[in-house]
């Protein structure tokens, strides 16, 4: 039985030489057959040791731990070998013994620590939030081919350019301990307008004798987002405007910002975002935005003035000016605008009651407008120390109105009366300019537009507009074809209702029997309910009526006849009179003599009733006269021969064709000789032959 012998471990130090016998076992196998098996045969016989026999092993190059971890695929882990001697009986080859032994290749830090890429550049955005998926970084780690203490045993992270804490590394590390992996966390907001660079540097240390060390520096650039609103160098302007001035509109020049962001490039635009002023009380009043006396320029940020400032009316002004970037941040700033006072105010005139309405043909005066006066420059004294006169001007012109329709009242009240009746339809409106002028030294004047509105009645009728004789309309007209258009004017306003005017068709009646037979709608149209026949109603006479104020009971209204004629058509079938449908004609009547006369009637005017007769029948013993219808006999009759005829007999007015089959039937008459038949001769007797008397 074999046996089975495990020897100790042989460790063989990194940078052995070559040719060293490193195991020897000749002594125990001398006289056996000696057999090796090897793990990693290819690495441990191809590349490092040779064997001088088959019991004892020497170094076949010098030893390199680390070319061996490499070949052997685990540049870390530690490099052994195991060698199994067997022993064989050289005449059976039986099994006599087995020794194992464990050979470990020591590490010795002979490598230094190198990061793949020294110089490590990253890009990450400002503002995401710190530690988050986002701001995570994977960094290289460091390499070092030695074993367990001699490789990498710790990174450090330090800011080269700025405070610590802004980022921290997360070191990973394997199985077996080691660092493995290397995390950049940002554990603090970015800001680029604070900081737009970082420096880190990464410092990998590694174990064992005389540890050595590499550096990886981490280039971190804050990438521009936009995230910081312009900003104004002052949070208050302060400038003067006399007022009433507007030579010099620019008030202030440039009111700039500045705007750290570079992505995208920034583009501020200005705007008013509000403007107060401050008047009777210590609040500044906002002013709304279609009454601003200042304009921004949006893109210089010039203020500019477009109306004459008054003191009296307000002060001072606030002006909040808006900037705006094209990310949508804003940043605000405040113009105080102080109005310098001059003596410069004319009459302050308004209207207190009055929205200039008037009903026209009031025979009561009414007053229009009540107007109150007041003159600032003197405050509240302006009621007592100070004078006006007052005046109507023309509209047009500017000079004193020669209308007499209105008057300036002053006592007991300043108020705008009308003196005489108004009619809207002659003027609809007026424009009245009252000039109120003060007695200081020099005067100054102020007109205020009163606009005087009229008030529509109902005090005119519709007319309707003449219509020219009609030509005659074809009867049968499709009932969609507008006969007449009607206009109709009214002086009266539409927008007050009462000149808005529609036309409706009374009822019929005994004068206008033929309403029923039209319609006219509100604007006028009139046409037929249905088709219209000429040989019912040649003449018609329509009666139209025009009312305005169609929602009121109350109304005016105008009437019209419109007479029409219609023109006649070839719309009518001639009618076949004579003769019946069934004529005897005995068989004895002569030729060329009248048997029938074919007579028919057609209601169409005559031309479209003149008459021609024919007959359709062919071998007939007839003819017909085609303008009189007479039907005569043109070959004599033989009952014997044939008792009837039938023909169709025709009236044509030229389009439409009149028909009647009518039948002849020949009379019987005793016009055949007796025949007597003897034993020798026969006899033929005629009754009309004169040589036989015949009883009657």
């Amino acid at each position: 039985m074999a046996r089975d012998i495990i020897l100790d471990d042989i460790n063989i130090p990194e940078g052995t030489l070559e040719g060293l016998i490193i195991l020897d076992l000749s002594a125990n196998f001398t006289g056996y057959i000696t057999t090796i098996i090897v793990d990693h045969r290819a690495v441990f016989d191809r590349f490092f040791f040779r064997l001088e026999s088959s019991s004892r092993i020497k170094t076949k190059l010098t030893i390199d731990r680390d070319a061996m971890a490499v070949q052997l695929g685990h540049p870390h882990n530690p490099v052994r070998f195991v060698v199994v001697f067997n022993a064989l009986d050289t005449t059976t080859l039986a099994p006599i013994m087995s020794v194992t032994v464990n050979i470990r290749i020591l590490d010795i830090n002979d490598n230094v620590p190198m990061f793949p890429d020294p110089f490590v550049s990253l890009l990450l955005d400002e503002g995401l939030p710190a530690i988050n998926a986002a701001s995570n970084t994977y960094i290289p780690s460091a390499e070092d081919n030695d074993e367990g203490n001699n490789t990498v045993l710790t990174y450090t992270l330090r800011s080269v350019n700025s405070e610590e804490g802004v980022f921290e590394l997360d070191v990973r590390r394997d199985d077996d301990g080691f660092p493995d992996q290397l995390r950049l966390l940002q554990i603090q907001e970015l800001d680029r307008e604070r900081r737009s660079n970082y420096m880190l540097e990464i410092v990998a240390t590694e174990g064992g004798v005389n540890p050595a060390s590499a550096t990886a520096v981490v280039n971190v650039t804050v990438d521009d987002t936009c995230d910081e609103p312009p900003r104004f160098p002052v949070s208050r302007y302060i400038t003067m405007v006399e007022e009433n001035s507007i030579e010099a509109p620019i008030i202030l020049n440039n009111i700039t910002t500045e705007d750290t962001d570079t992505i995208p490039p920034p583009t501020v635009t200005y705007t008013i975002n509000d403007v107060c002023s401050y008047r009777t009380t210590e609040e500044c009043a906002i002013i709304p935005e279609n009454q601003y006396p200042f304009m921004l320029d949006m893109e210089s940020g010039n203020l500019t003035l477009t109306l004459e400032l008054d003191w009296e009316d307000s002060s001072q002004y606030e002006i909040t000016i808006l900037a705006e970037d094209n990310c949508f941040y804003t940043g605000t700033t405040t113009v105080v605008v102080t109005v310098l006072n001059i003596n410069d105010n004319a009459p302050d005139v308004s209207i207190r009651i009055g929205t200039g309405f008037v009903t026209e043909e009031l025979t009561t005066m009414p007053a229009v407008y009540f107007i109150g006066v007041q003159d600032d420059d003197y405050g509240t004294r302006s009621n007592q120390h100070l004078f006006f006169t007052y005046q109507l001007l023309d509209n047009s012109t500017g000079t004193p109105m020669k209308t007499s329709l209105f008057q300036v009242q002053t006592s007991p009240t300043l108020a705008i009366r009308v003196v005489q009746p108004l009619d809207r339809e002659v003027a609809g409106e007026y424009m009245l300019l009252l000039n109120v002028t003060d007695w200081d030294s020099p005067n100054m004047s102020t007109v205020l537009p009163l606009p005087i509105f009229i008030r529509d009645v109902n005090d005119h009728s519709p007319v309707i507009q003449g219509i020219s004789a009609l030509d005659p309309i074809p009867e049968n007209l499709d009932p969609s074809v507008v006969i007449v258009d009607l206009n109709v004017v009214d002086m009266d306003s539409v927008e007050s209702g009462y000149g808005r005017v529609v036309f409706l068709l009374p009822q019929s009646n005994s004068s206008y029997p033929h309403q029923h037979l039209f319609s006219i709608d509100e604007h006028g149209r009139l046409t037929a309910n249905g088709t219209l026949d000429r040989e019912q109603h040649e003449f018609l006479s329509v009666l139209v009526q025009a009312r305005d104020s169609p929602d009121s009971s109350i109304y005016r209204s105008d009437f019209i006849v419109v007479n029409l004629t219609l023109m006649d058509l070839n719309d009518n079938i001639p009618l076949i009179l004579t003769p019946p449908e069934t004529v005897t004609v005995s068989e004895s009547q002569s030729t060329n003599t009248v048997i029938f006369t074919v007579t028919a009637s057609d209601i169409d005017t005559p031309l479209f009733s003149t008459l021609t007769f024919s007959l359709t029948a062919d071998d007939v013993p007839f003819h017909i006269d085609p303008t009189n219808g007479s039907v005569t006999l043109v070959t004599p009759l033989d009952y014997e021969t044939q008792t009837n005829y039938t023909l169709e007999v025709r009236a044509s007015d030229g389009t439409e064709i009149g028909r009647r089959t009518v039948t002849v039937f020949v009379a019987n008459e005793n016009d055949e000789r007796c025949v007597f038949e003897g034993h020798h001769t026969r006899h033929r007797f005629s009754k009309t032959d004169p040589q036989i008397a015949w009883p009657t």
